[in-house]
């Protein structure tokens, strides 16, 4: 068999966590190699897998779109899309935590408008914050 590969990989065992369905299905993998542009999970056979999916490695903090290139047995072979192409769509993850940091502003932009109203009220507004 001919090498595909356009990266090198490196032989890892680390726990990984494969995500789908907008979050709401999840079971935990073991990623054996990584390279800059894909890696080789395992999991079970019985397991089916969508053609993209999100795979999580805690370890090095990193979540990556992936999509299904190959599969033999309990090896699945996935490559990352592209940055590119993740930034065109935020995720479901992503969306939560910018309608989050929107509500922040909001309660920021109410703070700021008090202070700019009676700025006495600095020490009272500080007090609630903490």
């Amino acid at each position: 068999m001919s090498e595909q590969r356009s990266a090198e990989r490196t032989r890892t065992f680390l726990r990984g966590r494969i995500e789908y369905n907008g979050g709401q299905s999840s079971f935990d993998c073991l990623v054996r190699d990584l390279s800059e542009h894909g890696a080789r999970v395992v999991v079970s056979e019985a397991v089916t897998l969508p053609e993209t999916f999100r795979l999580h490695i805690p370890k090095n903090d990193r979540s990556e779109t992936v999509h299904v290139k190959w599969r033999r047995g309990e090896s699945v072979g996935v490559s990352f899309e592209p940055v590119a192409a993740q930034a065109g769509a935020p995720h479901d993850e992503d969306k939560d935590r910018i309608r989050l940091l929107e509500a922040e502003i909001v309660r920021l932009r109410r703070v700021l408008e008090e202070l700019r109203g009676d700025p006495s009220r600095i020490q009272i507004l500080l007090d609630k914050a903490v």
